[in-house]
């Protein structure tokens, strides 16, 4: 048998119209299930109307807030602790595959230490060549530069670079000390 409208008729509150109220009856007559579905139904509606109302304990918000407070912060620290496995997962991954790559690029080193140390010297000399050109220069300059530039302009150069390097270190005393405030 079907019971769908009907039951949900019978479980809704919304009003129902005078044909669909006769159907019903009609189905109730006939139906054992909907009629004591709808005697329940009526028993429980009876027993909300005659119990009372039950108050809380006394604290029951503030244990409640509690509760919730500490929920959310156990939420916090687990969701902390999952993306610092996370982090620590993806640093590891990085490290295997720098390692990886080094070892393979190191490997051929290792197999000619002579074209290693060839490569070694050259480097190291090419540093030494720049850095011998580049006191070259700067020689020049110190005997040029005198000659060129008014010592007025030597003296505002100066006195930029010096006001300079006071505000850049007012700076950074601002930014190491701001760090070290306690926040309340």
């Amino acid at each position: 048998m079907n019971h769908q409208p009907f039951e949900h008729w019978l479980l809704s509150d919304e009003p129902l119209t005078p044909q669909m109220q006769q159907a019903l009856q009609e189905h109730l007559a006939i139906c054992d299930q909907c009629r004591r579905l709808k005697v329940s139904l009526e028993h429980i509606d009876n027993l909300f109307a005659e119990s009372s109302m039950v108050e809380p304990r006394e604290g029951f918000s503030n244990r409640w807030l509690a509760r919730v407070a500490a929920a959310e912060e156990t939420r916090k620290v687990a969701k902390q602790r999952w993306q610092s496995w996370i982090w620590l997962a993806i640093i590891f991954v990085g490290l295997v595959v720098s390692f990886g790559v080094m070892g393979y690029q190191l490997s051929g080193y290792l197999l000619h230490p002579v074209s290693v140390l060839i490569e070694t010297v050259f480097q190291i000399t090419s540093v030494l060549v720049l850095l011998h050109n580049v006191m070259e220069i700067g020689m020049v300059l110190v005997k040029i530069l005198p000659k060129v530039i008014k010592p007025t302009v030597w003296g505002g150069m100066l006195s930029a670079m010096v006001m300079g390097s006071f505000l850049w270190f007012l700076i950074l005393q601002r930014f190491v000390c701001s760090g070290r405030r306690v926040k309340r």
